[in-house]
């Protein structure tokens, strides 16, 4: 492959896909990903780990039930670090326009 090819974002060698089998919530899920195998486990494992605490004890929810319930709280979660974030970035740039003004 030629660095053309490789500046264009044509998949090189590092864009290889592996296998990766990932366990939750009992069920395995065999991957074919380009993605980090550990970063993949780590992910797969703080899923797990969400349905589990969502999945009481004697709640008698459904796997399907218990999988949304998680992606609502997973997703509550990311909803709020980016407005942390969004709210964290504004105050660096008034700062730093601040700062600029001031020089």
């Amino acid at each position: 492959m030629t660095d053309e090819h490789r500046a264009a974002g044509t998949p090189g060698a590092r864009d290889a896909k592996s296998r990766v089998n990932l366990r939750i919530y009992g069920e395995d899920y065999p991957l074919k990903s380009s993605a980090d195998p550990e970063r993949l486990a780590r992910l797969a494992e703080y899923v797990d780990g969400m349905m589990h605490r969502i999945a009481v004890p004697g709640a008698r929810l459904g796997v399907n039930r218990v999988a949304v319930l998680a992606a609502l709280q997973i997703a509550d979660e990311l909803f709020r670090l980016r407005e942390e974030y969004e709210s964290l970035t504004l105050v660096f740039e008034e700062e730093w326009a601040k700062r600029k003004r001031q020089a």
